[in-house]
């Protein structure tokens, strides 16, 4: 027995918050049986379990893409398409994509996608944070002060913040490295040594980097690539434990 929610996310029709939505709404019988309790459980090996009547449709193995996201698109479902384009719009329409986290609209570079609700869920868990390379531009100088102090932790109005790299490739450029992946992040550390982003970019999540991925433009990742970046977020894991003497 498994909880429900996780099973409609594992194939692909619904994050986990939403399949939860989807059960408190009525939507998903189990045995023609409207269930309607959140922590509900079926076996996905012997129950027909069945959304708005359908039967959930044969999991198919999961797919990863890696986006190289353009300034201008969203990172948000189709249904707020009034907001503007959205980068579902660049994606296959094959399956239903979940983003990886999620990049500003102003921000562009590596994102990663794929149609497995769990897996998308695991990749972002907050307390085991992927590091992530950024390249940003500024509107004035930074000075070797402002990127100690970027290392060293600002405080943020949600806390304290610090990059675990930060380096100056220019007065006015620099490539900054987090683990955390809170809101506007970057944007907001930068805003605290005194100076405005201009440009964002993304390059590398852990072991994977954008490379020469045209923007605009999705590949699929390797099966070897996939197995090396859970393989990291299982070693985060596990240095976490270490640490707080779990």
């Amino acid at each position: 027995m498994e909880r429900l929610h996780k099973i409609l996310a594992r194939h692909g029709v619904a994050s986990r918050r939403e399949a939860e939505r989807w059960i408190r709404d009525g939507r998903v019988s189990v045995n023609d049986n409207i269930v309607r309790e959140p922590g509900a459980s079926a076996d996905e090996q012997r129950d027909a379990i069945a959304v708005d009547g359908q039967p959930l449709p044969r999991r198919l193995p999961p797919r990863v893409l890696m986006l190289h996201k353009p300034v201008g698109f969203l990172c948000t479902s189709r249904k707020n398409r009034e907001r503007g384009a959205t980068i579902f719009d660049l994606l296959p329409t094959d399956r239903r994509y979940f983003s990886v986290g999620r990049l500003d609209r102003n921000t562009s570079g590596l994102l990663l996608v794929t149609d497995d609700g769990d897996f998308a869920l695991r990749l972002t868990h907050p307390r085991y944070g992927t590091r992530k390379t950024y390249l940003v531009e500024t509107d004035v100088p930074l000075t070797e002060r402002d990127i100690r102090r970027l290392v060293d932790g600002v405080e943020l109005e949600d806390g304290p913040a610090r990059a675990e790299e930060a380096s100056l490739t220019t007065p006015r450029r620099l490539r900054l490295v987090l683990s955390e992946g809170r809101k506007r992040q970057v944007r907001r550390m930068t805003a605290a040594v005194g100076a405005r982003v201009i440009r964002l970019h993304r390059t590398r999540m852990g072991s994977l980097s954008l490379g020469a991925l045209p923007s605009g433009q999705w590949r699929e990742l390797t099966a070897d690539e996939v197995r090396h970046l859970m393989k990291e977020k299982r070693r985060g894991m596990e240095e976490d434990h270490h640490v707080s003497g779990g």
